[in-house]
C-alpha cells in the first residue's frame, strides 16, 4: 500500500510538472499571437491562439481571442466554435452571448441568434446592444409590437439611453406612429444634443408629417455639426421645395436646386439628388435638363430597369423593327405616357406594350400599339426596349412638344351605350368624383406622397347644394368606407360590381364617356378620363407633382385638363370653393341653341393693334384654361358624332389646339418689364392680343357650327 501511494504521489507530481510545462508554452503563443496582432499580421495571430488553446484547453482568453479575429476575417463558423469554447469555460459574461448571435445574425440563423441575446440580457439587463439587436430581429420581421415591447422594457433598466429612445424612435416611425416617434425622438436629442444622426431622423421625421420648417432648421443643425454631411444637405434642399406657399414655391425650387447641384459636387453618384434635381429641372419646366436626370429613379429606387438580351433604344432607326415599352411605376403614369406609342409607330416600328395586368383590357384599345402584353404573359420576339418613362428623354420632349392628341385612350363601344342606357333618366349635370389615391405603395415616403394628394369625401359637400348636379362615383377600393361616413343629404351614385366584369377601369372609363366632368385629385383616374378626352378638373395639393409644374391652371399634357391648386399647405377648403365658383360660371355660359345658317367661306380677320389692349390675366391663364376645359373637352366627348359628321369643326378644334398652345408659350416667355415703355415687352403683348383675337373667332366659329349640326 505504501509504495502505490508513493507512485500515485509521483504520477501527480509528475503530471503538475506537465500542466505548468503546458501552461507556460500555451502563454508563449499567446503572447506570440498578441504580438502578431499589433504588427497587423492577423493570420498569424488566429495560428498561435488556436495553438495556445489547443495546448491548453482551459485557456479562456485565448479561445476569446481567437473567436474575435475569426469574426472579423469572415471565418464565422470558427468564430461560433471558440465562443462556444469559451461560454462553457466561465458562462457569465453577457459580451460573449452577444457576439455568438452576431455570428448567427451573419449566417442567417435568426432563431439562434434571438436565443444569444435573450442570454445576453439575462445576464447584463443594462446590455444595450444586445436589446438593439433583439428588436432588430423582431422588426426585420415585421413583428414591430414585440420590438417596441423590448425597447420599453429595455428603457426602464436604462431610463438614460438616447441609443433605445432612438431606435425605439424608428420602429415607431417604420410603423407610422409618427407623434409617438417625434417624442422618442425628442428625448434622444435631450440626452444627447450632438448626436447628428438622432437630429437627422428627427428632422426626417417632422417631413414626413409636413411640420417643414422646424425640419430645416434641424437639417441646417446638423450641417452645422457636420458641414459634410450630404444625406442632411440633400435633404434640405428636398424639403426646399415643400416650404412657403403658391406664391413664393418658385424661389424654394430653385433654391433647392442650387443644394442639390452642391449635394452632387461633393458627390457625384448621389442617386436621390439626381433624381431630386431631375424633378426640380421638370417642375420648372427644364424638360432638357430633367429627362435625363430622370433616369436616376431607378437608383434612386434601389431598383434596376428590365434585363435583357436585346439593345435598349436609345433613338436608332425603328423602321421596320419591333420595339418592346414596358410600364413602370403606378397607374396613373402609364395612363399619362402610353401616348408615346404614336410617336414609335410614326417612325414606322410595330409596337409592343408590356403593362401592369389590371390595365391590359383597357390599354389594349389605345391604337397605337400592334400587341399589348401584361407583366404575366410571355412576352413575343422584338429588336429594342425601353422602359415606358424614358422616352420623353429619348425622343427629346420639350413642353412645346409634349403629345397632346387627345383621345389616345378609349372605352369599349357595347360599354359606353350599356351606361348610357343605366344613367338615361339623369337629365343634370353629371360630375364623376374621386378623392384619394392608392394607399399601398411599398415605402414610407411614397405613401406620404400619396396620402398629400387625398381629400376627404366629405370636402366635396358643396358641389352637391349646386342645383342640376348629380355626382357618380369613380372611386375604388380606398377611401370607399367613406362613403357610408358622410352626411346622408350628400347624395353619390355609386354602382355595384364595377369594374369587375370586364376588368379594372373598363366600366369606369366608359361611365367617364357618359358624365360632364370629371373631378379628381391626383390619381390615375385623372389621367384615364383625361387621355379619354373627357373634361376634367384635378385638385393639387401643395406642393403639386413636378409633372402638374407651377403656377398655371392648365397644363401641356392635356389640353382638356383645368388644375385646382392649394395655395397653402393642406387648404382643401378654398380649393373646393374655387371648383364651386367655377362650376356656377360654367353651369352659367349656356347659350340658346342658334339656328344661324353656317359661313363655310370664313376668313381670319386680324385685329387691328391698338393701345388699347386687354389685361394680362384676360389673355392668359384664366380663359385660356377654361376655354381648353369648356370648349375642347366638350367637342372631342359629347360631340364627338358630330365631328366625325363635320371635316370643318375637326379642324376647327385643331386650330383651337394650336393657338392656345401658342398662348401657353407666349405666357410663359412674358418679359420680366411689365412696362408700356419696354419694347420687348409691348411686342410680346401685340403678338398675345392677335392671337387671343384668332382665338375668339375659332370658338365663335366652332360654337356656330356645333350648333347648327345638332340642329340638323
Amino acid at each position: 500500500m505504501k509504495h502505490f501511494v508513493k507512485i500515485i504521489g509521483i504520477l501527480t507530481f509528475c503530471f503538475t510538472i506537465h500542466l505548468m510545462h503546458a501552461n507556460n508554452v500555451a502563454q508563449q503563443f499567446f503572447h506570440l499571437a498578441q504580438n502578431c496582432q499589433k504588427e497587423n499580421n492577423t493570420d498569424s495571430a488566429i495560428k498561435y491562439y488556436r495553438q495556445a488553446f489547443l495546448i491548453d484547453p482551459h485557456y479562456f482568453e485565448a479561445a476569446v481571442e481567437a473567436a474575435h479575429l475569426l469574426y472579423n476575417t469572415e471565418k464565422t463558423d470558427d468564430a461560433i466554435f471558440f465562443y462556444t469554447k469559451a461560454i462553457n469555460l466561465q458562462s457569465h459574461y453577457a459580451e460573449l452571448y452577444y457576439n455568438l448571435g452576431l455570428c448567427h445574425i451573419r449566417l442567417n440563423q435568426i432563431d439562434q441568434a434571438k436565443n444569444r441575446f435573450q442570454e445576453a440580457i439575462q445576464h447584463n439587463p443594462h446590455y444595450i446592444k444586445a436589446h438593439v439587436q433583439l428588436a432588430h430581429i423582431y422588426s426585420n420581421k415585421k413583428e414591430y409590437n414585440q420590438a417596441i415591447e423590448i425597447y420599453t422594457k429595455a428603457l426602464v433598466e436604462n431610463s438614460q439611453s438616447s441609443e433605445l429612445y432612438h431606435h425605439l424612435a424608428r420602429v415607431l416611425r417604420s410603423i407610422e406612429q409618427y407623434d409617438k416617434a417625434i417624442e422618442m425622438f425628442e428625448r434622444a436629442t435631450a440626452l444627447d444634443t450632438s448626436n447628428q444622426f438622432i437630429l437627422l431622423d428627427l428632422a426626417n421625421t417632422l417631413h414626413m408629417v409636413d411640420d417643414y420648417e422646424r425640419a430645416l432648421t434641424l437639417y441646417k443643425q446638423v450641417l452645422t455639426i457636420d458641414p459634410n454631411n450630404n444625406e442632411a444637405l440633400y435633404n434640405l434642399g428636398y424639403t426646399y421645395k415643400k416650404c412657403g406657399n403658391a406664391q413664393i414655391i418658385r424661389d424654394y425650387t430653385e433654391q433647392a436646386l442650387e443644394i442639390h447641384n452642391k449635394v452632387l459636387n461633393n458627390r457625384p453618384d448621389y442617386a436621390l439628388a439626381h433624381f431630386s434635381r431631375s424633378l426640380s429641372h421638370l417642375t420648372l419646366g427644364n424638360f432638357d435638363l430633367g429627362w435625363p436626370e430622370y433616369e436616376w429613379r431607378w437608383a434612386a429606387y434601389d431598383e434596376t430597369p428590365k434585363q435583357f438580351t436585346q439593345p435598349t433604344w436609345t433613338g436608332q432607326d425603328l423602321y421596320g423593327k419591333r420595339i418592346l415599352i414596358y410600364a413602370e411605376q403606378g397607374f396613373g403614369d402609364t395612363f399619362q405616357f402610353v401616348r408615346y406609342g404614336q410617336i414609335l409607330k410614326q417612325r414606322g416600328a410595330f409596337v409592343i406594350m408590356q403593362t401592369q395586368h389590371q390595365l391590359k383590357q383597357i390599354i389594349s384599345l389605345c391604337p397605337y400599339f400592334d400587341v399589348v402584353v401584361s407583366d404575366r404573359e410571355v412576352l413575343p420576339d422584338f429588336d429594342y426596349h425601353i422602359p415606358l418613362m424614358s422616352i420623353p428623354m429619348v425622343v427629346k420632349t420639350s413642353i412645346d412638344t409634349v403629345p397632346h392628341e387627345i383621345p389616345y385612350l378609349y372605352a369599349k363601344e357595347s360599354l359606353i351605350e350599356q351606361w348610357k342606357q343605366k344613367i338615361a333618366h339623369d337629365h343634370s349635370f353629371k360630375i364623376g368624383i374621386c378623392w384619394q389615391g392608392n394607399k399601398g405603395y411599398r415605402n414610407l415616403f411614397l405613401k406620404k406622397e400619396v396620402a398629400s394628394k387625398a381629400m376627404r369625401l366629405a370636402t366635396f359637400e358643396p358641389l352637391t347644394q349646386i342645383p342640376q348636379i348629380t355626382l357618380y362615383s369613380l372611386q375604388k377600393v380606398n377611401g370607399t368606407e367613406q362613403l357610408q361616413e358622410v352626411n346622408q343629404s350628400m347624395q353619390i351614385i355609386t354602382f355595384d360590381h364595377f369594374d369587375e366584369d370586364e376588368g379594372p377601369f373598363m366600366d369606369t372609363a366608359a361611365l367617364i364617356r357618359n358624365l360632364n366632368l370629371v373631378i379628381t385629385v391626383d390619381t390615375s383616374i385623372a389621367h384615364l378620363a383625361a387621355g379619354l378626352g373627357a373634361e376634367v378638373w384635378v385638385l393639387l395639393p401643395f406642393p403639386a407633382d413636378w409633372r402638374w409644374m407651377l403656377d398655371y391652371t392648365d397644363t401641356p399634357w392635356y389640353p382638356n385638363m383645368r388644375l385646382f391648386r392649394q395655395q397653402q399647405r393642406g387648404d382643401w377648403q378654398s380649393v373646393m370653393q374655387d371648383v364651386v365658383t367655377a362650376l356656377h360660371e360654367k353651369l352659367s355660359l349656356k347659350k340658346p341653341v342658334s339656328t344661324k345658317q353656317i359661313n363655310t367661306d370664313k376668313k381670319v380677320i386680324q385685329p387691328p393693334l391698338t393701345m388699347n389692349m386687354p389685361s394680362i390675366s384676360s389673355i392668359f391663364a384664366t380663359e385660356t384654361a377654361h376655354d381648353i376645359q369648356s370648349i375642347i373637352a366638350e367637342h372631342i366627348t359629347s360631340h364627338k358624332t358630330y365631328m366625325e359628321q363635320s371635316d370643318e369643326l375637326k379642324q376647327l378644334t385643331q386650330q383651337l389646339l394650336v393657338v392656345n398652345k401658342k398662348l401657353w408659350q407666349l405666357e410663359r416667355n412674358m418679359p420680366q418689364n411689365k412696362s408700356i415703355f419696354d419694347e420687348d415687352f409691348m411686342k410680346h403683348m401685340q403678338e398675345a392680343c392677335t392671337v387671343h383675337a384668332l382665338k375668339k373667332i375659332l370658338v365663335h366659329n366652332i360654337n356656330e357650327v356645333t350648333q347648327l349640326l345638332k340642329s340638323a
